[in-house]
């Protein structure tokens, strides 16, 4: 209408426009959604490859969204995740994860190099 994205939700009020709710996740922005809707493709591509960090209080709630997500896949099967979950306890803000970033950096390059082709 404006050229601007229409609202998620209404400051004033706080509802919810379903409408909106609904696009975002049927497009893609939802990534339990998309997962959940796409597991049997590609489920196998990530088997032992997700492994999940959050603050049990994010500041933007998304720790809810995480738990959503963590039930999904403890109960995927053909295949199963194998992957993990870890939680930032007690009340671990938005961000936080168990190591520093020069510790994550090391851990992702060396799962690249893993399986980098020779």
């Amino acid at each position: 209408e404006d050229g601007y994205p229409k609202p998620l939700w209404d400051k004033m009020t706080g509802q919810i426009d379903r409408e909106v709710a609904n696009y975002m996740r049927d497009n893609g922005y939802d990534v339990r959604h998309y997962i959940e809707t796409n597991w049997p493709k590609i489920g196998p591509q990530l088997v032992g490859k997700l492994h999940i960090y959050c603050g049990d209080m994010d500041d933007y709630y998304l720790n809810l969204a995480v738990y959503m997500l963590e039930d999904f896949l403890k109960n995927t099967k053909n295949p199963y995740y194998a992957g993990s979950f870890e939680y930032g306890r007690p009340m671990k803000g938005h961000g936080w994860h168990p190591m520093t970033n020069a510790e994550m950096v090391r851990i992702m390059a060396a799962e690249i190099a893993k399986d980098a082709p020779t």
